[in-house]
């Protein structure tokens, strides 16, 4: 009978006494194939395991939650460092909650500590502002007193002083829009240094006339204008004329009207159709001097009344025109050229004017 002791741990068989000598050899033979068995799978486990120095894990590993402050080396899980991430950013709001957000929000200024004291160093002190602003009037002290930017003065005012300033020039203007009809107001101007500029009196200085036109321009909000000519000569004799110019540029028909060419012992009379004529007449050797006045009628309708008067040593004659012109836009100019358009003029003749604008 075959005795079958085993290890107490694994179970692999031993021989005994009693067995013969073939039935414990086969009993080894078996255990020592199972020990085989096991010590491979042993070592197969073991190659599978993270080595102690520098353990590469894979899958999720877990680990105990170190409390929050823990300053060691315990491992710190996710757990762990959100509960410190959580209380470092505490209740911030969410565009201030990264450190890039906190560097955005100071201009991300390394030095922003030094840059706020600097700046606080120019500002004023609080202590000395409030005690200026204690030696100011109150706003119930400037009740009924005139607005620097603006204001209505009431009464008989009997003397106002405009004190000098920088500027080298003074205006005193009027807003003519506030005058109704039947009311007038009487202004006293100063004995000098009186700029008109402020009443909508404008000046071209003179110019030099040459070539076969001399062009004015005004602005849109024009309303009188006032042309001087003298020295006026034309280089074969052809009619000086003016033509008025808008957007569409100088208009050469449609003035209606008259000139009217005297002399001592008679008048000659024409009807204007065209051009605003200076003269009825004209030769190369004729030289005039021209007051023309431009007023603005009605819409873009403008009436002109000029005399001319020949100075040279010719024949004496003196020149009336009184004309109308409808335009077709905004007057922006005023041509002084011949009727022709070839003719020049001759040297030495000036041109200048005044203008008033509403």
């Amino acid at each position: 009978m075959v005795t079958e002791n085993t290890t107490p741990n694994r179970g692999y068989p031993e021989p005994a006494v009693g067995n013969t000598l073939e039935v414990d050899v086969g009993r080894l033979i078996a255990a020592l194939r199972a020990i085989d068995v096991d010590v491979a799978n042993a070592l197969a486990a073991i190659v599978s395991k993270a080595g102690l120095a520098s353990p590469a894990f894979t899958g999720t590993p877990t680990a105990p939650t170190a409390a929050p402050g823990t300053d060691s080396g315990q491992l710190a899980t996710t757990a762990f460092v959100k509960a410190a991430f959580n209380a470092l950013v505490d209740s911030a709001p969410g565009a201030l909650d990264t450190l890039n957000e906190l560097a955005a929000a100071i201009g991300d200024d390394p030095n922003f500590a030094a840059t706020m004291a600097a700046l606080i160093g120019t500002k004023a002190d609080a202590a000395a502002t409030t005690a200026a602003l204690a030696l100011k009037a109150d706003a119930s002290a400037l009740a009924g007193k005139l607005d620097k930017s603006g204001g209505v003065m009431t009464g008989s005012i009997q003397d106002a002083v405009l004190a000098p300033s920088a500027a080298p020039t003074k205006r005193l203007g009027f807003n003519l829009a506030a005058i109704t009809a039947g009311q007038k107001r009487d202004i006293i101007m100063p004995d000098r240094d009186v700029d008109l500029a402020g009443l909508g009196l404008r000046e071209i200085a003179a110019a030099s006339l040459s070539g076969t036109a001399q062009d004015l321009s005004f602005p849109s909000t024009t309303k009188l204008i006032d042309i001087s000519i003298s020295g006026l000569r034309s280089s074969t004799g052809s009619n000086p004329v003016f033509q008025l110019v808008d957007s569409g540029g100088p208009e050469t028909t449609g003035a209606i009207g008259g000139v009217s060419d005297m002399t001592a012992t008679s008048a000659a009379t024409a009807s204007l159709t065209s051009n605003i004529n200076i003269t009825g007449s004209n030769t190369s050797s004729s030289v005039y001097t021209v007051g023309a006045t431009f007023r603005k009628h009605a819409g873009n309708k403008w009436v002109i009344t000029l005399w001319a008067g020949r100075t040279d040593s010719g024949a004496q004659k003196t020149t009336l025109t009184v004309s109308e012109k409808e335009l077709s836009d905004v007057l922006t100019g005023v041509r002084l050229t011949f009727a022709n358009g070839t003719d020049t003029f001759q040297a030495g003749g000036t041109i200048s004017a005044r203008y008033w604008t509403a």
